[in-house]
């Protein structure tokens, strides 16, 4: 009669799949608790980038109305308007010092760190740390980097995929 191999042999199958699993799991965790590059400034101004061209932001400013192409080129010149400079929340410092009733209420809205500048297209010589955001018209695209130095390479590069009219912001690294 036939019968299943007894000893090490099943031990060592059962050692291996814990040890697999173990390992999995504290790789899983380093991995997915590392610390996100930059400053908390820096990663607090691509949230603020990321809430400024949400889908939701750019209906209720009338972006699409004032460029029904919605393209990434379209949003960096839109920002340049006094209607795109009212969709910038206002600095920590800015938030701090207005004393509105009731201002804590309604939608949460990321305030821009006050040590932090946001340029276009390409770092600002004179600014120290900063969110520089790109449009890629080609592939509909907006390209977020966050430097601590103007002269410096940028610590972060997101990509991030341009709401249209129909669409939503989709994020990638």
């Amino acid at each position: 009669m036939f019968s299943a191999p007894q000893g090490r042999s099943g031990f060592t199958l059962k050692t291996v799949i814990a040890f697999a699993l173990t390992f999995g799991g504290i790789a899983y965790f380093i991995i997915n608790s590392s610390e996100q590059p930059g400053s908390p400034a820096l990663q607090q101004g691509q949230r603020v980038m990321y809430q400024v061209m949400g889908k939701e932001t750019l209906q209720a400013a009338g972006f699409y109305k004032a460029y029904p192409s919605g393209r990434p080129s379209d949003f960096v010149n839109f920002l340049q308007t006094s209607q795109g400079r009212r969709l910038w929340p206002k600095s920590v410092s800015e938030h701090r010092d207005a004393q509105i009733p009731g201002a804590n209420r309604g939608p949460s809205r990321v305030l821009k760190p006050d040590d932090l500048s946001f340029s276009a297209h390409k770092p600002a010589p004179s600014a120290g740390r900063q969110i520089v955001y790109v449009p890629l018209d080609d592939t509909g695209q907006m390209e977020v980097r966050g430097y601590e130095r103007a002269d410096a390479k940028p610590v972060f590069v997101y990509t991030w995929e341009f709401p249209t009219d129909a669409g939503k912001v989709a994020l990638s690294r």
